[in-house]
This record gives C-alpha cells, structure tokens and sequence, in this order.
C-alpha cells in the first residue's frame, strides 16, 4: 500500500489518497474494506468511513462488543457568573429567561447546588455567545505524543504537562493514553490530525494483543510504533503488521498497549 497525491475533483488542490494494489481507498466503499479488515467499526456498528462523517469514531468490535458502556462524570466548569460577566453583564434574570428557566435555577448552577451538565451547556453557551465546551468539560484523555513517519510514536518532551487533552470516546472505560497522527503515516484508517485512543495499562500477556492493533515497544531499540500483532516464528517474537508499510517480523516487545479508539478532529 501506498500514498497517490491527485488534485482534488472538486477543489483542484493536491489532495492524498491511500493507494493498495493501485487501487484507491478514497472512495467510501474501499475505506470502508481497509478498516473492516483491521477490525474497526464506527459506534453506530456502520462502518463509515470518518472522512465522510466527521462524527464517526471508529473502535475495535471488541470495544463495541463489550457490555460496559461509558458513563459521562461531571467535569469542571468555567465559573457560570464569570460566564455572566464577561457577555455584557447578564443578570440572572435575565439569563433565565433566555434558557426557558427560573433564578433559582440559574443561582444553583453558579453555586455548585445543580452540577453543570452537558446538556446545561449546550442550552447555556448561546445565550452567553459562548460554546459549549467553554461551561463544561467531560472526561479527558490526555495527548502524550505523536504518530509519524513508518507509524513511529514520538512522545512530547514534556508529556506529563502540557496539558494537552481530548475528550474521552464514549464507550472506553479505563485509563487512556493518546497521540496525534502526523502525515500520511496512518492512511487510510486514520488521518492527520485524528486521535489514536489507546490503554495506559500496558501488557505483556500476548493473549490480549495478538490480532489487534496496538501502541507497542521493541525491545532491541525501543522505538514505539502503532502496528498490528501477530504472533512470530519463535516463542516470544512477534511480527509487526502495517497497512501501507513492509511487516517488521519476528521482534520481542517490551509491551503493547491495545487501540481503544480512533478519534476524528
């Protein structure tokens, strides 16, 4: 597989496109295949390719199989009587009655009594020429790296404050980890700019890695890569599959930690 840059049918702008057995996988039905084989799915269990829909996450069908779902926890909104002040000085009052509310309400929401939701913040941030995500902000992941050229994961000199984060995929449960796809590097599951969504809790059990798409660790240089595992030629080797570059076989890892979420910007 790789990488055919044609200019755009409808722009004329050079535009990138993921090329296997010179065919392309620009078009949704051959994206749709690529990720199929690879084991992803989108949430609403149609395979669509996220480059089509915006909104699609894709995740390994056994995240989408699991019975756990994820939970939405209450996260720590902007100061709503900031929020005020800063739109022209809007009192409560008033504030109420642009959301279809009542003071009382709107004085819990500032107090800490009503908890800030999702749902708050949507019905709250046009009043407030504000967005959503400006009020309240559910669970993160944080963005610790990466991935670049050969689908080697760069980690950021200072990964544990950056502060850098997404908001967590729906459906994931755990600890998570997260890094930035760079280039071409991923095409065509995963763009630039897209999340890679993995565990923080890596693992040596090849039990849990064989067949699925991992951020692993060579042992011999420890380089980190995102490939799929599969089981190598000899006891504790493992060959190191890509999508548009040549396998690396029989290495031994240090670890892997499986892709929980593929994550579109």
């Amino acid at each position: 597989m790789g990488v055919l840059v044609t200019p755009c049918p409808v722009t004329n702008a050079p535009c990138a496109e993921a090329v296997r057995g010179g065919e392309s996988f620009s078009r949704l039905a051959g994206a749709i295949e690529v990720i199929s084989e690879w084991g992803f799915a989108s949430h609403e269990r149609e395979c669509t390719h996220a480059g089509y829909d915006t909104q699609a996450v894709l995740y390994p069908q056994q995240v989408l199989d699991a019975e756990a779902r994820w939970v939405q926890s209450s996260g720590m909104p902007m100061p709503l009587k900031d929020a005020r002040q800063r739109a022209g000085r809007i009192s409560q009052d008033k504030l109420a009655e642009m959301v279809g509310s009542g003071r009382s309400t709107i004085v819990k929401l500032e107090s800490g009594k009503l908890p800030m939701t999702e749902e708050w913040a949507k019905r709250l941030a046009p009043a407030l020429n504000l967005r959503p995500s400006d009020l309240y902000k559910g669970p993160q992941v944080r963005v610790i790296g990466y991935v670049g050229a050969g689908q080697r994961v760069y980690a950021y000199d200072d990964m544990l404050y950056s502060g850098d984060t997404i908001d967590r995929p729906p459906m994931t449960s755990g600890d998570l980890l997260s890094v930035e796809v760079k280039g071409d590097s991923m095409l065509p599951l995963a763009e630039e700019g897209w999340h890679i969504v993995y565990t923080a809790g890596a693992t040596v059990d090849e039990n849990e890695v064989i067949g699925r798409v991992c951020v692993v660790q060579m042992d011999e240089d420890g380089a980190m890569l995102v490939k799929r595992v599969i089981r190598g030629t000899k006891p504790y080797h493992y060959h190191l599959v890509s999508m548009n570059a040549a396998a690396i076989e029989d290495v031994k890892l240090r670890w892997a930690a499986v892709v929980k979420a593929i994550v579109p910007r």
